[in-house]
């Protein structure tokens, strides 16, 4: 079954904690991504929703200075159910969340793999080398990233080691000292190296990601019978 982006909710963001929204086509079995961004203000990941149901892939800042340029990318999933938690504990200077809405993942293991990285160096052309070795033929590859500013632009996104590379858009927040998340994403057709995402930003920002592997379903063939009829 090939993975498919149902889509995102609508993103919620402040200087205090902060409760984004769901797809709402989102349903049982759906596998749901939050990304946080938060300024970067020291080495602790920022939390994610009490409760129990939501798994912490990793969080990565840019710097741990609390500059206003800085940036942290902190990224989880879960399982769908309707009464999860999404409220976004409070991340500091600000907090800037949403939740992706996945379709078609193993039940299982769900997230096979990751990855981190980070800058903390100023550009509008960015580049993300992912480290990461998909490990089932067919998987879907994200790049969660964040910036430590507001209102840009994302384009000329790309991965030559991928197939069908798309992006789910930006979201943005003047709160605080500003931050963008956004995810990219591209399917392996074989396992193996993930390759390089690149991009462009219309403001010149530092930049952190988790880049992420989700295996793909893989529905059970029904074996075939034979119904004969009649006399030799």
């Amino acid at each position: 079954m090939a993975i498919s982006f149902i889509g995102k909710g609508t993103a919620a963001a402040g200087t205090g904690s902060v409760t984004p929204t769901m797809h709402a086509s989102s349903t049982t079995d759906d596998l749901l991504i939050l990304i946080i961004e938060g300024e970067g203000e020291d080495a602790s990941d920022d939390g994610i929703p009490t409760g129990g149901a939501w798994t912490l892939i990793d969080s990565v800042a840019s710097a741990t200075d609390g500059a206003p340029d800085r940036t942290r990318c902190t990224v989880a999933w879960a399982w769908y159910d309707a009464g999860i938690n999404l409220t976004v504990p409070d991340a500091g200077d600000h907090t800037l969340a949403n939740v992706y809405t996945i379709r078609g993942a193993d039940l299982t293991t769900p997230v096979e793999a990751f990855t981190i990285g980070s800058s903390s160096t100023n550009t509008t052309s960015h580049s993300a080398v992912t480290g990461l070795t998909t490990l089932t033929d067919g998987a879907r590859v994200f790049l969660a990233f964040t910036h430590g500013d507001d209102g840009t632009t994302i384009a000329s996104w790309a991965n030559t080691s991928l197939t069908d590379v798309d992006t789910t858009g930006a979201d943005t927040t003047t709160a605080g000292s500003d931050g963008t998340i956004c995810m990219l994403a591209g399917t392996k057709a074989t396992a193996g190296d993930a390759g390089t995402f690149t991009w462009t930003s219309g403001v010149s920002e530092e930049k952190a990601w988790v880049a992420f592997s989700v295996k793909p379903l893989v529905t059970a063939s029904l074996p075939i019978t034979e119904t004969w009829t009649g006399t030799n």
